[in-house]
């Protein structure tokens, strides 16, 4: 499906389309879309749930824009163990080639980072894969 087509409701199984679909309100379904995501519910009737439908499906977003949330927090904890391991490495080849302090190490990397726009990631991704640092940054 490219997205752009209309679903029909035909194309739903008859014991889902039987379930009522709890709706959220215009301003918990902002609060949602800025924060995570959006919950987009569909009815063959305007107004087919009642409020206490409505409460429910309201705590069924609040629970899965947490889930969402602690998903993609982990990610990024991930992304950052996968970071430091490689800021490590680079400062951990300074170290042995260059016969400087871990401080330093960090301190050059950084400097190369800040002077070429490079994310700090990106520069000890490069010099470990590379072994080599900007020559204008070291001079």
């Amino acid at each position: 499906m490219d997205g752009t087509s209309a679903v029909s409701t035909d194309d739903i199984p008859r014991d889902a389309a039987a379930v009522p679909a709890p709706t959220v309100t215009d301003d918990e379904r902002h609060r949602l879309t800025a924060q995570i995501g959006a919950l987009n519910l569909c009815s063959k009737t305007p107004r087919p749930v009642d409020q206490e439908s409505e409460d429910i499906g309201s705590g069924v977003a609040a629970y899965d824009s947490l889930a969402l949330a602690n998903a993609q927090k982990q990610g990024q904890l991930y992304e950052a163990v996968a970071s430091r391991d490689l800021i490590g490495q680079a400062k951990g080849i300074h170290l042995e080639r260059d016969k400087i302090s871990g401080h330093e190490a960090f301190l050059l990397l950084t400097k190369v980072s800040a002077k070429t726009n490079t994310n700090l990631r990106e520069v000890a991704e490069g010099f470990v894969r590379t072994g080599v640092l900007p020559s204008t940054i070291t001079d």
